[in-house]
């Protein structure tokens, strides 16, 4: 499927999507008739469902960019996670020393 198909019909789904959103969003304001609203509910549900799959399908098609994104991500997590190691030990270090001045305070009447 072209590049430029396989975008309208994801604008598509999404903005059939959309509208089953919305209708469903004025039933329930304008207080319709619960039989009305689960019905517009339920054609909301199979919109959004289509869509997904839609999308999903979509990125699986393009299993290179796909791969390429996960690895870039994987890597963006991990310094994440480095950074935040970092950062819990600095805070570790700055506790430390916060006690050894508390401690520093309580001992200066002492040596005046």
């Amino acid at each position: 499927m072209s590049e430029t198909t396989r975008e309208t019909c994801l604008e598509s789904l999404k903005t059939a999507f959309d509208v089953a959103d919305e209708a469903y969003v004025y039933a329930v304001s304008s207080e319709a008739p619960q039989e009305q609203q689960d019905t517009l509910y339920t054609a909301k549900l199979k919109a959004e469902k289509l869509y997904l799959k839609a999308v999903e399908s979509s990125l699986f098609e393009d299993k290179p960019e796909v791969d390429a994104l996960t690895q870039h991500l994987d890597a963006a997590i991990k310094k994440a996670k480095d950074s935040l190691n970092h950062l819990e030990s600095i805070a570790k270090i700055i506790e430390a020393i916060a006690k050894i001045l508390e401690w520093a305070g309580k001992l200066v009447p002492y040596f005046l």
